[in-house]
């Protein structure tokens, strides 16, 4: 489910990046990864829910990278857990889980390289690549694809580099924005 503070902003269409994603997955025969990369607040994130918004070729799946790995390896040490989605209580096993990550038409992993590297996390990531190889996944990330390996490992940063690579640069969105909230609370006071 996409987040609630990228649903507003999934509408915008003046974008080149937009532009530039669309591109990149519009014939998803012979699919390699869209890897959307740069500095924080460009935009890598809401580029990336603005596709899942438009995906129309079967279900599609929007989780932080730590979210969907954290749900794996609770899914290792337990029968089952519940989530909630769009305010509904669902039931996910480890069967449901990896089914779901292999079949739905569309993964995005947001933020694959935040958090610390660890080993559970590399083994996690690696079955994920496997589960959605050849198939439609976008992820994003602060690092260029070169320094993926400090992240995770030499395998996992080499499945990564096989597909295709969108550096989004510009400035921060977000600074731009704390600036004028800061403006208004200024004149307010």
């Amino acid at each position: 489910m996409l987040p609630a503070h990228f649903q507003r902003l999934a509408v915008r269409e003046d974008s080149a990046v937009l532009a530039e994603c669309s591109r990149l997955v519009r014939d998803v025969t012979g699919w390699r990864s869209l890897y959307l990369w740069g500095a924080n607040g460009v935009g890598k994130s809401c580029a990336a829910a603005v596709i899942y918004c438009r995906w129309s070729l079967g279900r599609a799946i929007f989780r932080t990278a730590n979210e969907l790995f954290s749900d794996a390896m609770t899914l290792e040490r337990e029968k089952e857990i519940t989530r909630y989605i769009g305010g509904v209580a669902c039931e996910i096993t480890h069967s449901s889980f990896w089914r779901s990550i292999e079949e739905c038409g569309l993964l995005v992993l947001d933020e694959i390289a935040q958090g610390d590297p660890h080993e559970w996390r590399s083994e996690m990531f690696w079955r994920v690549l496997e589960a959605r190889k050849r198939k439609p996944l976008i992820m994003t990330g602060n690092v260029s694809p070169d320094v993926l390996v400090q992240a995770y490992d030499q395998r996992i940063a080499s499945r990564i580099q096989e597909g295709s690579f969108l550096k989004i640069v510009g400035s921060d969105g977000r600074k731009a924005g704390l600036t004028q909230r800061f403006s208004i609370v200024q004149r307010t006071v």
